[in-house]
């Protein structure tokens, strides 16, 4: 009788320890999702998609231009995103063939214009052929071709 009590409260303790381990990994769990949530690496419904890109020389408006002189001041990768969340994407840029640009980046629905680093002298874009890209997990969805030439 005693042994079978004592079965029992073991079973009961294997039981509770069991019980304490699965609410653990539960919490960590949510933990992990509130980090990834609150820090934009994650949202449960990412819906947002990039539907139109272009290169652009201003932050206000979007450009279907192809060809800039070399010293325009600012450069920006510039679309927009539609949907009902924000979408998260890879940004590369390659002038003659060499990538000088790579961002990965949330963007939040509407237009979106990111910065291209100046990639020659004295605040100058280098001259030649470049092609900017955006990727899903390494899935190109738009590729825009431009070139930067002597003013």
């Amino acid at each position: 009788m005693c042994l079978r009590i004592n079965m029992k409260i073991t079973q009961q303790k294997i039981a509770q320890e069991d019980f304490r381990r699965v609410l653990w990994v539960a919490f960590c769990v949510i933990i992990i999702l509130l980090i990834a949530y609150g820090s934009g690496q994650w949202h449960p419904n990412m819906d947002g998609r990039i539907t139109e890109m272009y290169i652009c020389d201003s932050n206000t408006t979007l450009s279907h231009a192809t060809e800039f002189i070399s010293t325009t001041n600012q450069l920006y990768i510039c679309g927009i995103v539609e949907g009902t969340n924000l979408t998260r994407a890879s940004f590369f840029l390659w002038c003659n063939d060499v990538n000088i640009f790579t961002l990965r980046r949330s963007l939040n629905i509407g237009h979106f214009f990111i910065p291209i680093p100046n990639t020659g002298y004295n605040d100058s874009y280098s001259q030649g052929n470049c092609r900017s890209t955006v990727q899903y997990d390494r899935i190109v969805v738009h590729e825009v071709n431009f070139s930067i030439v002597k003013p």
